[in-house]
């Protein structure tokens, strides 16, 4: 199965660009056969219902692109109710999912805990397997480049985090700028520039 990643879409009706950037992706997969697309957070710029029906429009003209979503640090409380499509699967606590060949371990965003309290929660069940973790937070390793519109931390996730327990890759939201993908730990980034820096 052939899945892709993205995040940090932002969707608000007041910037339609954005709605057409998830549209464009979603109409790509379609034509290159990936039937899943994992979203690593804020989906959606704000808490807002009116937000919705635009997105549940697209998914169901793209019925064949399964929508797996973990909720980000700006939609923290999005749910499975919100939408209703058959082709969307919320995930608001800490899943170990299997997609084909592969393992997820997905975290999405939870207030003042880290991505490695997570990952500990979860470590009898990872051991021993191969397996990827999709969250939305600050990656504390090396050179971060901040983000100027939402200062301090959010979510960490540290470079022992990882040593220690062991994911293969690590797939990030919450930072725009995507990272190069050879890397182990890498943000996707933002699929449209969210203002003028980006």
């Amino acid at each position: 199965m052939k899945i892709a990643f993205t995040a940090d879409v932002h969707l608000h009706t007041e910037h339609p660009e954005r709605y057409g950037a998830l549209e464009d992706i979603l109409s790509q997969l379609e034509a290159e056969g990936v039937e899943c697309l994992i979203v690593a957070g804020d989906l959606f710029d704000k808490q807002d219902p009116s937000f919705y029906p635009d997105f549940k429009r697209m998914c169901r003209k793209h019925s064949s692109v399964q929508l797996l979503i973990i909720p980000g640090n700006h939609d923290p409380n999005i749910s499975d109710s919100d939408f209703g499509e058959e082709n969307v699967r919320v995930f608001s606590e800490t899943t170990l999912l299997p997609i084909g060949d592969a393992t997820f371990l997905l975290i999405p965003y939870e207030p003042k805990v880290g991505m490695g309290d997570k990952m500990a929660e979860k470590a009898a069940a990872l051991a021993g397997q191969e397996w990827m973790l999709v969250g939305h937070g600050d990656y504390m390793s090396g050179v971060r480049e901040p983000n100027p519109h939402e200062p301090g931390i959010y979510m960490p996730l540290t470079r022992a985090d990882v040593d220690r327990h062991g994911p293969r890759q690590v797939v990030l939201g919450h930072i725009h700028k995507a990272t190069p993908p050879e890397e182990r730990v890498v943000y996707v980034g933002s699929p449209h520039g969210l203002d003028i820096s980006e």
